[in-house]
């Protein structure tokens, strides 16, 4: 017999796991660390599904999903939390129904708790633009919501937050908080239009958008003067501005690229390795951007960027990627096979010989 929905969320919380997944001929698995985790339960039914999606969705989400065979919505459980759920399957035949649960955290981390010490992202910010890059699942709107929970705390802002149903949700501290969830990316840039001369926002971020949509959006709120902060595509720094640069036609990235020198302030990108006290950890690239990185973003030469990256690991300096996992293990955060797979994946053998 099948657990009810509750109870498979709360295998789920008691597990540790961030992530529930429910499929049709399949047993639910749940996201651990990273890593998927079966539970033992027999294989879901067709019924099994429709019974899960009639007690997690509410009427107008049965008649959307009717017509698109998507829904998403949000479900607040009494001793549990609040949850993304997404249902996704074949309109017409409810045996096709799978589902796609996300945990969504209460407690906003500060960045020492994520592992991430630098003096510039912990001291007042100036007006610019301040990018969280990463692959898919690295964490980056964790960070993005450290920095946006700073703000808020800190300075008399006020925020207006573009981010969908499922990120973590900013209450007014010593700033003013409005969040707006757009139908789709297309609206980003008219939201930030409109927030900007309707409600003297003076502060804006955008997690979960991607595309020139959202990039046209932050450099508008960049142009007005604005406190900027994204999640952008790209797992380093030169990955990062060459997406954003994919994004236009060849004619206009020399604009582009004026724009970034005269406007980013600092890059963040990081990645999450598994970790020896069976959880994963945090290494991250960082980069501010000083007189000669912009001048060097200006006139595109970004693969020349790396060489204003420290040669030593230390506490708020400009660090690579590699230098920050070579760091956790030396630190005893990551095992020696960790080690060697991320750079088997991210070739370095200069940085690395000396440990292999």
């Amino acid at each position: 017999m099948a657990l009810n929905f509750y109870h498979l969320l709360k295998i789920m919380i008691d597990e540790g796991g961030d992530v529930l997944y429910l499929t049709c001929g399949s047993c639910p698995c749940i996201r651990v660390h990273g890593g998927i985790k079966r539970i033992e339960h027999p294989s879901l039914s067709s019924k099994d599904l429709e019974d899960y999606f009639n007690s997690s969705t509410f009427e107008n989400d049965r008649i959307s999903f009717s017509f698109s065979g998507y829904v998403c919505s949000i479900v607040e459980v009494a001793r549990l939390g609040r949850f993304s759920v997404s249902w996704q399957g074949d309109k017409f035949d409810k045996k096709g129904l799978k589902s796609i649960v996300k945990s969504i955290p209460s407690k906003i981390q500060s960045l020492l708790d994520l592992g991430i010490n630098i003096h510039e992202l912990n001291s007042p910010f100036l007006p610019g633009i301040y990018l969280i890059g990463g692959y898919s699942k690295s964490g980056r709107s964790t960070t993005l919501s450290s920095l946006i929970d700073n703000v808020n705390r800190n300075l008399n802002k006020k925020l207006i937050a573009i981010q969908p149903y499922s990120s973590l949700i900013h209450y007014h501290k010593k700033s003013l908080v409005e969040t707006i969830v757009p139908k789709n990316a297309n609206e980003i840039k008219q939201i930030t239009e409109f927030a900007i001369s309707t409600s003297e926002a003076n502060c804006i971020y955008i997690d979960g958008y991607y595309g020139r949509a959202a990039l046209e959006a932050i450099l508008f709120a960049a142009r007005c003067g604005l406190l900027c902060f994204a999640t952008v595509l790209g797992q380093s720094v030169e990955a990062v501005i060459q997406n954003i640069l994919f994004e236009w036609p060849q004619s206009e990235r020399d604009y582009i690229l004026t724009f970034l020198a005269k406007h980013l302030n600092c890059i963040l990108c990081q990645a999450l390795l598994p970790s020896l006290r069976n959880s994963q950890t945090l290494a991250y690239e960082f980069l501010n951007c000083s007189n000669e990185v912009r001048t060097l973003i200006e006139i595109g030469r970004i693969k020349e960027l790396r060489k204003h990256f420290s040669d030593d690991y230390r506490i708020g300096e400009n660090i690579s990627l590699e230098k920050s996992v070579i760091q956790l293990y030396k630190n005893k955060y990551i095992s020696h096979d960790t080690l060697k797979s991320f750079f088997d994946l991210n070739p370095d053998k200069k940085s690395l010989k000396i440990f292999i």
